[in-house]
Parts: structure tokens; C-alpha cells; sequence
């Protein structure tokens, strides 16, 4: 059976992606499966961070994201899993399952409906582009906004009654990237040559009237095909994306004082793009992570789902020599589902003020190379200067394991100080991080909600905590008892089994075979 597995962020190798891995890792070895995302990824670097074996999995950069595309590559599979955290298009394989990490709303609220309609109206209106797998954003010194794009340039171009011009700078993103060829409806139109050291080049390019309704279709792709280095997954920069279309020269006029971060954000507006529950409706299955996760799938989409919890690899996690070290771990990265680095960094530095010797609070996580994200780090790195704080970016999962083995306490924050009804995505969705702490004999003092709850039960296996100063109470009671970090950690190591690398598998050939699988 042909089975295919999307996830547009392996890039990020974060927990979702080990999830969806860990899916594809268990699954090749009865069917052939095959892994997409739009950024090229080495074997070495999933290697170095997670702890999946995926030699017998077949990998696709697949270069559009746009739905319609997606939908298409859909097809050519028996069994089509989409595992990208809040990505939905339609599917059309025989069976589609839908892996989901959390639920969005169906319904928007009516605010959001309101920019929803609006950046349709002005797309329609002044006959914008529509940039179809655009990643990220980044500003120049000029602060205007540089389309950080994958392995190839996917452009919907609006038709017109009468020939106009487009006019964009494009720079090479990788070293291996010097020369592309842009298609024009699937015809090829034009080849050019990048200069190296990301230099930008300007283009220029006529197209054409159109009598017929639908947009011209611009597509630039590398001739040398995606890069090797996932450090670096941009293949492709592209800037001042520009146009003498009557509709867009007046667009330019009336938006000179928006900032260029609404404008980039309208560029990527789909006009055609199907809702959530029209995308949810080719799905047959929905699998999810946590019984949290499952009761907001149900209050949002009335859909039943089946939870399969991440794993956790123990044969690769044990307790060592523990120091005095304080661990948390989790991404760094601004707003959205933020883990509140800064409430532990706060914390942390409220107890060595207060007189605690001795001990450390060790901060681990991967990053990625956007503004936003390193000046994140930037702050943190500051807030810290002056304490036994270690940050440690992009740290191999082999350091890790070593890190967690020295480590007596596990701190966590994600979705303090946030609203559990009105945000509830910014919760832990599961925890695995945590899971894997507890498999490496640290105790967990945790923030009260989310999935985190499925894991830890308080005074049982670790604390949870609800306010900072709990977070210091129940930290201090671990530090004066030795006796009681003992026991807990010995609770704490028994309780990590339930979510080993075996009951994954077992549970995933149950719900496979329940697919039809």
C-alpha cells in the first residue's frame, strides 16, 4: 500500500514533527511511505535531533503548498495522512486520515471573519498576486518585506484584458542554488542566472492578456533541484514584487502607510482557498495526541477522533548522576504557542536572589533563523546575563539525553498566564518533552493545564503549578528534601512507561488496522 505523510514543518524537527516521523518510521515497515514537506531535509540532520529510524522511508519536497496542489498530490496514494499542525486542504486518497495536534474553530470569530472578507474584497478588487508557498517573512534594511520561499516560487498572477509587466528581485537562499527557469502556465519562459553570496537580481517579465477567467500561473524552480543542508531550508528569497497592472499601481498608492507586514501577509491570502469544514469533510479518520486534544475536537468539529500519545524512545533515555540542575525544554520562538521561557528564567532568578546556592536552570530548544525568532533569543540571553542560566539552541538530541540524565527537576510554563477558554491552543497539547524528562528520572514541577495533566499527577509523580510562586513553593519542598526528589523520581521513571515506543506501536497497528490499513 502506498501511504504518504504531510508535514509542512519538518524543518523545525520539533515535537510534531517527531510525531508524524515516528508515524512514517513505524508504517514503513509494511507499506511504502513516503514523507512530503516543501524544505529539504537530510537523513543526518533528523538523525542528529530526533530519535527516529527513517532509512525505510522515501522522502518528497513537493514545491507548491497552495490546497489545490496538495489536493492533487494527494492522489497518488492508497492512504494520504496530513500531520501539519493547523494545515487543512482537501485529500483524495483512497482513505485520508487527519493527524491533529489541536483543533482550530470552524467557525471564525467576528472580527476575523471581518479581515477574512476584506483581504478577499482587495485581492479581487485591485487584482493582487497570490504567492502560493511563501514559509516565512523577514524584513530588509529597507523594511520591506523578503518572501522566504521554499524550493520553488509559486505565483497566481491575475488575467487581464491587456498585457502588463511584473517586475521582483530574486536571490539565491542556498549555495547549491544558482540558476533557476520560470514557467509561465506550465510553459518554460526564461532562465536566470543568481549570482552567489545571496545577491539579488532584478527580473522582469510580460505576461500576457488572458481572455480566458483565471489567473496566469508564475512558477520559478531551481535547475540544480532542492538543497542538501537543512540549516538553511530557504532555496529561493524573493522581494519588491512589483506590477504596472492599473489595479495593483493603485493598490500601491492607497496602502504606501500600511506597514509591510499586513502587505506580505495579503500577498498570501488564498481567494479560493475551501473552509475548514469543507477541507474536514474528505477526511475519514482523525487520529490526535491527548485526551485534551480530543475534547476540543469534539466541542469545535463534532467529530469523534482516536488519541495515539507521542512516544517516547526509553531504551535511549536513563537516569544518571543527578546534579543541581533545573531543565526545561522546548522551542524558542515568539507569541503563538509560546513556552514562557521568560516566566522560568523570572522564577529561576527570584530563587537565586532569595539565597538558593548552587544550583542551575538549564533553558533547550530549537530555533529558526527569522528576525523575530533570534531576537526572541536575543532577550532571553539578556534577561539571563548575570545568573547560572544556560541557553542551549538547536542542541543535538545525543546532548540532550545527556543533559536530561543529569537534571533532579523539570520545569514547564507553556500556557501560563493564558485564557483556557478563549486560547486554548496555547496549552501543551501533550508534553513529550516532559515524558521524556520523567523517563530520565527528573521530577516534573509543570504548569496546571493542557495535556500536562495526562502525565503528571500532583504530589504522585511531580507537581503542578498554577502561579509562579507555586512553581518556586513546590521547587524549594524538592530542593530541602532529598528523600522526596528520591521517591518522586522513582514514581516519575515507572510512570514514563505508559508512553514507550512499544505501546505507540501496538496502538498504531490497532487504529491502522481499524482504516483498513
Amino acid at each position: 500500500m502506498k501511504i504518504g505523510i504531510y508535514n509542512r514543518s519538518l524543518a523545525t524537527l520539533g515535537g510534531g514533527e517527531r510525531h508524524s516521523l515516528s508515524l512514517a518510521e513505524h508504517l514503513a515497515q509494511d507499506h511504502e511511505t513516503t514523507f512530503i514537506n516543501h524544505e529539504a531535509v537530510t537523513l543526518e540532520a533528523v538523525r542528529a535531533k530526533l530519535p527516529v529510524d527513517v532509512s525505510r522511508v522515501q522522502f518528497l519536497v513537493f514545491p507548491s503548498c497552495a490546497a489545490q496542489d496538495l489536493e492533487k498530490m494527494t492522489t497518488r496514494f492508497d492512504c494520504f495522512i496530513n500531520a501539519s499542525y493547523l494545515r487543512f486542504f482537501p485529500a483524495r486518497a483512497r482513505h485520508n486520515i487527519l493527524m491533529v495536534y489541536f483543533p482550530s474553530p470552524l467557525e471564525a470569530g467576528i472580527p476575523q471573519k471581518i479581515k477574512e472578507r476584506l483581504a478577499r474584497l482587495l485581492k479581487r478588487l485591485f487584482w493582487l498576486p497570490t504567492l502560493n508557498n511563501c514559509s516565512a517573512t523577514l524584513a530588509d534594511d529597507k523594511n520591506e518585506p523578503v518572501f522566504r520561499t521554499l524550493t520553488a516560487i509559486s505565483l497566481d498572477l491575475p488575467g487581464a484584458g491587456a498585457d502588463y509587466t511584473v517586475r521582483f528581485q530574486i536571490a539565491s537562499g542556498h549555495r547549491s542554488v544558482g540558476r533557476v527557469t520560470v514557467y509561465l502556465d506550465g510553459r518554460p519562459h526564461q532562465k536566470i542566472t543568481l549570482p552567489p553570496g545571496g545577491e539579488f537580481t532584478d527580473c522582469e517579465m510580460m505576461i500576457p492578456r488572458k481572455d480566458t477567467a483565471g489567473p496566469n500561473h508564475l512558477f520559478i524552480t531551481s535547475e540544480g533541484g532542492p538543497p542538501e543542508v537543512a540549516a538553511n531550508p530557504a532555496a529561493l528569497l524573493l522581494k519588491n514584487l512589483r506590477s504596472n497592472h492599473p489595479g495593483q499601481l493603485l493598490f500601491r498608492h492607497l496602502s504606501a502607510r500600511l506597514g509591510p507586514e499586513w502587505k506580505d501577509r495579503l500577498w498570501r491570502v488564498s481567494v479560493d482557498q475551501p473552509s475548514v469544514r469543507e477541507c474536514l469533510d474528505t477526511y475519514q479518520t482523525i487520529w490526535t495526541i491527548s485526551a485534551y486534544s480530543r475534547d476540543w475536537i469534539s466541542r469545535y468539529w463534532g467529530r469523534e477522533s482516536a488519541i495515539i500519545n507521542p512516544p517516547v524512545d526509553l531504551r535511549r533515555l536513563k537516569a544518571g548522576r543527578k546534579g543541581r540542575r533545573i531543565l526545561s525544554v522546548g522551542r524558542f520562538f515568539p507569541g503563538l504557542h509560546n513556552k514562557k521561557h521568560a516566566v522560568l528564567i523570572a522564577a529561576f532568578k527570584k530563587m537565586i536572589d532569595q539565597g538558593l546556592p548552587g544550583w542551575e536552570l538549564h533553558l533547550v530548544g530549537g530555533t529558526r533563523n527569522e528576525r523575530p525568532h533570534q531576537r526572541y533569543l536575543q532577550e532571553l540571553s539578556a534577561q539571563s546575563r548575570g545568573y547560572p542560566i544556560f541557553i542551549h539552541s538547536d542542541l543535538p538530541h545525543g546532548e540532550l539525553v545527556t543533559l536530561y540524565s543529569a537534571s533532579s527537576i523539570y520545569w514547564h510554563a507553556c500556557g501560563y498566564g493564558e485564557n483556557p477558554l478563549r486560547h486554548p491552543d496555547k496549552f501543551e497539547h501533550f508534553g513529550i518533552t516532559t515524558v521524556e524528562s520523567m523517563a530520565s528520572g527528573c521530577v516534573p514541577v509543570v504548569f496546571d493545564g493542557g495535556g500536562l495533566k495526562e502525565i503528571v499527577r500532583h504530589g504522585h509523580n511531580g507537581f503542578l503549578w498554577s502561579n509562579p510562586d507555586q512553581l518556586i513553593q513546590y521547587t524549594r519542598r524538592l530542593i530541602r528534601d532529598p528523600a522526596l526528589i528520591r521517591e518522586l523520581s522513582a514514581t516519575a521513571f515507572r510512570d514514563s512507561r505508559r508512553f514507550d515506543l512499544t505501546r505507540f506501536r501496538s496502538r498504531l497497528s490497532e487504529l491502522s488496522a481499524a482504516a483498513g490499513l
